[in-house]
C-alpha cells in the first residue's frame, strides 16, 4: 500500500516539526493543513519536509481534514491516509501497527483506541467519549471503541464513498457514521494514551451538542431515505472546480517537499 499522512494543525509551531519528521519515517509523504495558524506552523512544517496546504482563516478541524483529503486524492497515487494530530499526542511510531492491522483484518478504516488505559484522559473527555462511541456503535452496527480518537488509517477508496457536511470536530465522527452506513468495515487498534500540557480546542459541551445534532440527522436519514450511491462531496466539488470547498490559490498544495523553500 502507498500510504501518506495527513496532519491538520492550528498554532502548533512548537510541535509540528517533530510530528512531520516522525511520520516521514513510516510513510512516503506528510501532508499538513494549516487551519489559519498565526504562529508560523505552515513554514515550520514545510521546512520539516511536509507538503503544506493553507487556510487563510481558521475554519475548523473538519474543514482542514476535507481540504487535506481533497489534496491527497487529487494526487491519485495514495491507497491510504494516516490521520493524526500535530500536537504530539499521537505516537507516530505506531503507524506501522495501523498498516499491518488494516492488511491483516481487511478493514477499510482503522481507528486508534485509547480505551485500554483511560487514566491519563480527563474525566469530562472520558465520559463524552464513552457516550458518543456507544451511540456511534449503535447507529452504525459496528463496534467503535474510541470515536474521538483522531489517530486513524483510512483507505482512499473509502473516502471517495463518503458524503461529509460538517466542518468542526464532529467530522471525525461523521466519517465513521457515513462509513458504517455504507458497509465499510471499521477496526479498533489499541494505542498509547498520551496527554500532555498541550491545549485542547475541543469544547466538551458545544462539540458534544454538535455530535448529537449530527447523530439526530443521521438517524432521520437512515429511517426516511433509502441508501443512495453518493460520491464524496468534497471530491466531487474539487473535480467541479472547488465550488463547495472554495479552495483559493493560497490554500493549494505547496508541492512536494523537494520543491518547497
Amino acid at each position: 500500500m502507498e500510504i501518506c499522512s495527513l496532519i491538520p494543525v492550528y498554532n502548533e509551531a512548537r510541535h509540528i516539526e517533530k510530528v512531520v519528521k516522525g511520520c516521514l519515517k513510516h510513510v512516503n509523504a506528510a501532508y499538513v493543513v494549516d487551519d489559519g495558524s498565526r504562529d508560523g506552523s505552515a513554514q515550520v512544517a514545510r521546512n520539516a519536509g511536509a507538503i503544506v496546504v493553507r487556510h487563510p482563516t481558521n475554519r475548523g478541524k473538519g474543514a482542514a481534514l476535507k481540504t487535506g483529503f481533497a489534496a491527497i486524492m487529487r494526487e491519485g497515487r495514495w491507497d491510504g491516509v494516516v490521520v493524526l494530530d500535530g500536537d504530539e499526542q499521537h505516537d507516530w511510531d505506531e503507524i506501522p501497527m495501523f498498516i499491518s492491522y488494516m492488511r491483516e483484518g481487511g478493514y477499510d478504516i482503522v481507528v486508534g483506541s485509547r480505551m485500554g488505559d483511560l487514566r491519563p484522559m480527563p474525566l469530562c473527555r472520558k465520559a463524552t467519549n464513552i457516550l458518543t462511541s456507544r451511540t456511534l456503535s449503535a447507529l452504525t452496527g459496528q463496534r467503535i471503541e474510541d470515536s474521538q480518537c483522531g489517530f486513524r488509517l483510512i483507505k482512499t477508496d473509502t473516502l471517495r464513498g463518503l458524503y461529509l457536511k460538517t466542518t468542526k470536530f464532529d467530522t471525525e465522527s461523521e466519517i465513521l457514521f457515513e462509513a458504517g452506513r455504507r458497509g465499510f468495515t471499521i477496526g479498533n487498534l489499541p494505542i498509547r494514551t498520551i496527554y500532555g500540557p498541550q491545549r485542547s480546542y475541543i469544547h466538551p459541551i458545544l462539540d458534544t451538542f454538535r455530535f448529537f445534532r449530527m447523530a439526530a440527522r443521521f438517524t432521520i436519514r437512515v429511517i426516511s431515505k433509502p441508501e443512495k450511491s453518493l460520491s464524496w462531496r468534497v471530491k466531487r466539488d474539487v473535480d467541479a472546480g472547488c465550488r463547495k470547498e472554495r479552495i483559493r490559490p493560497q490554500e493549494k498544495s505547496d508541492g512536494p517537499p523537494s520543491d518547497s523553500g
